[in-house]
């Protein structure tokens, strides 16, 4: 059965082509360009059973949208994918700090990253 998988990365390209990635998989991915919009949106979204979320965005980064919902007991156990091009060892050293599954680097390949992010799913 599919999974509800949000996606927060401020490239509509970017989020096409996730969408079409993991939807040919049988999962929905919603797709949202800023972390404001994401955070206030009408959709629960601990209806999600993955939260994928690139660092660099407009306004409230990445890293800062997950600790706020790191700190909501209704999503702190939803899995979170970091997407970045920003791989530093200080960046992804704070991300883990929240408990995330993982970061996957961008530019994507596209295989790898099916596997990485079916295999987060897996665990739910």
């Amino acid at each position: 059965m599919g999974k509800n998988i949000a996606l927060v990365d401020d490239s509509k390209s970017f989020c096409m082509l996730v969408s079409s990635l993991l939807a040919s998989r049988g999962h929905m991915v919603v797709a949202f360009h800023d972390a404001e919009s994401f955070l206030a949106n009408d959709v629960k979204r601990d209806a999600f059973d993955l939260f994928l979320f690139d660092i660099n965005l407009p306004g409230m980064d990445g890293l800062e949208m997950i600790a706020c919902l790191k700190s909501d007991p209704e999503l702190a156990h939803t899995p979170t994918l970091l997407l970045t091009g920003d791989a530093t060892k200080g960046r992804v050293t704070q991300a883990a700090n929240y408990g995330i599954a993982g970061y996957i680097a961008k530019p994507i390949d596209p295989e790898p990253f099916v596997q990485r992010v079916l295999a987060v799913l897996a665990l739910r």
